[in-house]
């Protein structure tokens, strides 16, 4: 396991994970960030563990883009995470 994942736009977001589907890698969930002038705040309504839920490659990524897609807005930044991180 390697560190944090980088914080990533929305439609950077949606890419990796499509990404991480298609190679097999299992999506644990998502962190949004909004930013702020002093730098990244984290928000309880932006973040998504699937982790726990025992999901398929293609169902955790399809709850992970849905969330993306529906708190997505430009002064949020996100990092998705896999098994890999």
């Amino acid at each position: 396991m390697g560190g944090s994942p980088d914080r990533l736009n929305a439609s950077e977001a949606l890419a990796s994970i499509r990404q991480c589907t298609q190679d097999g890698v299992q999506i644990l969930g998502v962190d949004g960030f909004v930013v702020v002038p002093e730098g990244f705040v984290a928000a309880l309504d932006l973040l998504l563990d699937v982790s726990g839920q025992n999901l398929t490659v293609e169902a955790a990524a399809a709850k992970a883009e849905t969330f993306v897609r529906l708190k997505a807005r430009p002064d949020v930044l996100w990092e998705v995470w896999t098994e890999l991180t």
